[in-house]
């Protein structure tokens, strides 16, 4: 059945980080420290605030709890003791939008990481043989469906090990070759769900936050779809019922931009 997971607790302590030595006891090669007020030239904006977000999250002493029963690709607590603030960072492999974290900077920033993410990250790489697994990524049994985040947001679909073939085949009307969810097949996603639902035999986890972007890209649709039947004409009655004075063609245009778009700045 498609559903999100299941916490579990279990609490580790995460050491803090020490300089190691090289071989012939030479001192290791610090880490190249970036600059908070100044773009290094060799890097895109998007690089350099990644950048920072690894830095200053890998110097931070926050607590880490697992709060489910893998010991790597799982579900975490991020806790500020100085702040008491806490956050829930899910790991699912090392590369830039594959992870999740529910604090305010993640979910604006468009970069696919956060400082709670590259704290979570550089405890678990302590661990031997970590960082040969998060390079691979998570490879369970049950399938998962989630939200990838970057600059552009994506809904993916990743087979389990254990996919049936007809699950794998069907899944292919609604997401291509990547696993991403097909333009246009949002309006009709709760049917995938509802066929994933229908095999006892395998688990298919969706996420929260997938669930609710793929109801904001319907709801967005149903607007704009509402707002072009109802004021798509120039003459359309609607028009002269919310206004006092008639508008210009080009005030009337942006206008409608911004009202099928939900949200805009108009210069």
């Amino acid at each position: 059945m498609a559903r999100p997971t299941a916490p579990a607790t279990k609490r580790s302590s995460p050491p803090r980080s020490k300089a190691t030595a090289t071989a012939g006891n030479k001192p290791a090669r610090k880490a190249r420290k970036i600059s908070r007020t100044r773009k290094p030239d060799d890097m895109s904006l998007e690089q350099w605030q990644v950048e920072l977000r690894r830095q200053f999250g890998r110097d931070q002493e926050f607590e880490l709890e697992n709060l489910g029963e893998e010991p790597l690709f799982s579900d975490y607590r991020v806790t500020n003791p100085a702040s008491g603030k806490s956050y829930r960072v899910a790991i699912r492999g090392c590369a830039l939008g594959e992870n999740f974290c529910s604090c305010p900077d993640y979910a604006v920033n468009t970069l696919g990481t956060c400082k709670h993410i590259e704290f979570t990250l550089a405890r678990l790489e302590q661990k031997r043989g970590a960082k040969a697994q998060l390079a691979l990524g998570f490879q369970p049994a049950y399938s998962q469906v989630y939200l990838h985040y970057g600059a552009r947001r994506e809904v993916i679909f990743r087979p389990g090990t254990e996919c049936p073939a007809p699950l794998k085949r069907y899944a292919g009307r609604y997401f291509d070759d990547q696993g991403r969810l097909k333009d246009g097949r949002h309006a009709k996603f709760h049917l995938f769900l509802k066929k994933a639902g229908e095999n006892g035999q395998h688990e298919v986890r969706c996420y929260d936050d997938a669930l609710r972007f793929v109801a904001e890209l319907r709801d967005r649709e149903h607007l704009r779809a509402e707002v072009e039947r109802r004021f798509g004409r120039a003459d359309a009655p609607a028009w002269k019922q919310i206004l006092k004075v008639p508008l210009y063609p080009y005030q009337r245009e942006g206008a409608l931009f911004a009202a099928k778009a939900g949200r805009a700045l108009i210069a």
